[in-house]
């Protein structure tokens, strides 16, 4: 028992998500997460504080609490406890490794953005340059006959 009572906590903090390596898309439902960590440690017959962060230091995504404010305590003489807790949990970003498909579709989507006006540019170009003589050009006819010159 203490000497001074506590009977309130309070906490706000900040979650973000933190990754060991991209994820890998597949499309098998992942379950590596539907064990706690302290089953696990429970499982390997010692459960230490010291067993329970290994544990959890494998694991590829956890989530890291960044204080917003300092806990502040309030002490009184209630028999009972109260916990408050503010959680922020803004928007994470995720690193995944695509699978080939999304990677095709993306190069095609950015091939097709290149080449539609590149098209367009050249065939603009071309009349330009063609239809106001800009270049000097010349028909040739092919010979109607061997040995024969072609009527000019």
């Amino acid at each position: 028992e203490s000497p001074v009572a506590a009977s309130k906590a309070s906490i706000a903090t900040e979650l973000h998500l933190a990754q060991s390596n991209p994820l890998l898309v597949t499309r098998v439902v992942r379950d590596v997460y539907n064990t706690s960590s302290l089953a696990a440690a429970v499982d390997r017959g010692a459960v230490s504080l010291h067993e329970l962060l290994q544990v959890d230091s494998q694991r590829n995504e956890s989530l890291v609490a960044k204080p917003l404010t300092a806990p502040v305590w309030t002490h009184s003489a209630s028999s009972s406890f109260v916990f408050e807790a503010t959680v922020n949990i803004g928007r994470q970003q995720v690193q995944y490794v695509p699978v080939v498909g999304d990677m095709l579709r993306a190069g095609w989507i950015q091939y097709l953005a290149l080449l539609v006006p590149f098209l367009f540019i050249a065939q603009w170009l071309k009349d330009l340059v063609f239809q106001q003589h800009l270049l000097p050009a010349r028909v040739i006819r092919p010979a109607l006959g061997r040995g024969k010159d072609p009527p000019r």
